[in-house]
């Protein structure tokens, strides 16, 4: 056998090696790897020192990939006229560039598998970050902030709400992607519209404010009037001081309300009167980063919390409530918040 077959033998096994290596790297870069893979992955290391040079190429494939491929495809292009370059050293770059072409698909995988987590993670924390990184305005969860429109007609959007922007020549139009607004709408001649889950409001000068919930929208007028549609087709018209509800099918029946209650959030309070469990969850989620999520909720929905607290102290809400409640608060890492009754306990 001649030193040309030595050398190419020598290659076929350390492109074996590098292929368990590679097939190491892939099944321990997984967050939750076993920790039996990795004790089995330091045995195999630990084993020779040709399994620890073949890790080394392996991380450097992973982390200059690109440039294997490119010597690969240079030498492709060239016809294979590398005399300058040793049989054996030819070999090892090609092993390795043949190696990161058969597991690339699996290291872009295992790279962006971090990434992709953290995305999840950020979805599944915060619902409305989806919707409002594409709207015109947006206010994260907390203390909310005012807007001015061109028209001079001011806006106050709740915290985790947005909303986007459609003024014409002929009409403006607000659509409500998420959230609740506040309007004092100035009146220039052109009809005022706002949207929000196919119902619409057609505003006659007004302050009103616009709720937008996952299977309904809530429409309450402060001063002035206006007409509510539903996507069925009904209508109606608000005077000051009444409220109605609309789901994705009919009006809800008109109530009457206290502004300086109903509208407390447009201050920078939370008032909550004989409010049930939902209404508690909306308002800690539109004040603070994080998901509220509620356990034994068929046996929690009866009872009824009524206080008073700025929208710049949620923590003082969550404080309040296993008493008020008689429920149990359990932060998680991320800064959700777990509610589930307290056993033993009833209001």
């Amino acid at each position: 056998m001649n030193d040309s077959d030595n050398d190419n033998d020598r290659d076929v096994e350390q492109a074996a090696l590098l292929d368990r290596a590679l097939e190491w790297l892939v099944a321990t870069r997984d967050p939750d790897v076993d920790p039996a893979r990795l004790a089995a992955l330091q045995a195999w290391l630990a084993a020779a020192p040709e399994h620890r040079r073949a890790w080394r190429q392996a991380e450097e494939i992973s982390a200059l990939g690109d440039r294997a491929a490119l010597l690969l495809a240079v030498q492709e292009r060239s016809g294979g006229a590398a005399e300058t370059v040793s049989i054996a050293s030819a070999g090892r770059d090609r092993s390795r560039a043949l190696a990161l072409r058969r597991w690339r698909p699996a290291l872009a995988i295992a790279a962006c598998l971090p990434l992709v987590l953290a995305v999840l993670l950020l979805v599944w924390r915060d619902p409305g970050w989806t919707t409002r990184a594409f709207a015109d305005h947006a206010v994260a969860a907390g203390p909310g902030r005012e807007v001015t429109l061109v028209d001079g007609s001011r806006l106050f959007l709740d915290g985790d709400s947005a909303f986007d922007v459609d003024f014409s020549a002929s009409d403006r139009r607000i659509e409500l992607r998420r959230g609740r607004v506040w309007l004092d709408v100035v009146r220039d001649g052109r009809p005022f519209l706002v949207e929000a889950n196919g119902v619409e409001v057609a505003v006659l000068g007004t302050r009103f404010a616009v709720e937008r919930n996952a299977q309904s929208v809530d429409v309450s007028v402060e001063q002035g009037r206006v007409g509510v549609s539903a996507p069925g087709g009904e209508r109606v018209v608000l005077e000051a001081g009444q409220r109605v509800e609309v789901d994705a099918e009919r009006l809800g029946s008109v109530t009457g309300f206290e502004p300086a209650v109903g509208l407390a959030w447009r201050r920078g309070l939370m008032i909550f009167d004989r409010a049930d469990i939902d209404t508690v969850v909306r308002e800690l989620e539109r004040t603070r980063p994080g998901r509220v999520l509620v356990f034994d909720r068929d046996r929690l929905e009866q009872r009824r919390f009524s206080a008073t607290f700025a929208r710049t102290e949620p923590s003082a809400v969550l404080q309040a409530l296993p008493s008020a409640l008689g429920v149990n608060v359990f932060t998680l890492p991320d800064g959700s918040v777990v509610l589930s009754e307290r056993r033993g306990e009833g209001n």
